[in-house]
């Protein structure tokens, strides 16, 4: 059973998607559909040539629309719960490194590692089951999934820290809010 929080951001992020594709397509939000490949990655079912990413985070409920595939994700910094205890888990052992490094900063950096790590495998279309260890993040900024490297930008954004990738070489062009 969804909370009401999580209840909300999903009906507010369906109906947003749906208002942005009739936007772009000049159609009326109801005839758009959404549906939901093998992997889970929900897709417009019936508009052509644009694709989306959506990332929830609390009531903060964001998406990113492109014609190429993307991954997508968000998170509020500030969150409790023992990070270094996550990042030792499920993280790669220079990634750990890195943020015991960091010091005070180590709860900033896991953050990025970690929305870079879901905007990955949410690009894979598999999602954050796929294995955080099947994304390589190093030192100098590469990113790779299974070796295979991948495009990745980072960002904050109304209290909100993030991380878009993608196979291509892409730029955001812009940010609204719905």
């Amino acid at each position: 059973m969804l909370s009401v929080e999580a209840r909300s951001a999903f009906i507010r992020g369906r109906s947003g998607l749906r208002l942005a594709a009739s936007y772009y397509r000049a159609c009326e939000p109801g005839g758009i559909g959404i549906g939901i490949a093998d992997g889970g990655k929900p897709h417009f079912s019936d508009v052509g040539g644009l694709l989306f990413n959506l990332s929830h985070s609390g009531d903060h409920v964001m998406a990113v629309f492109s014609g190429d595939e993307m991954g997508f994700d968000i998170e509020r910094p500030g969150g409790g719960g023992d990070f270094m205890a996550v990042a030792r888990r499920f993280f790669r052992e220079d990634e750990v490194a890195s943020i015991e490094r960091a010091g005070s900063g180590g709860r900033d950096l896991f953050l990025r590692i970690w929305t870079a790590k879901e905007a990955v495998l949410k690009l894979s279309g598999c999602g954050i089951s796929g294995g955080l260890d099947r994304v390589g993040i190093d030192g100098l900024g590469r990113v790779t999934l299974d070796n295979r490297p991948v495009y990745l930008r980072h960002f904050s954004l109304g209290g909100l820290v993030g991380a878009v990738a993608s196979f291509s070489p892409f730029e955001v062009k812009g940010w609204f809010e719905l």
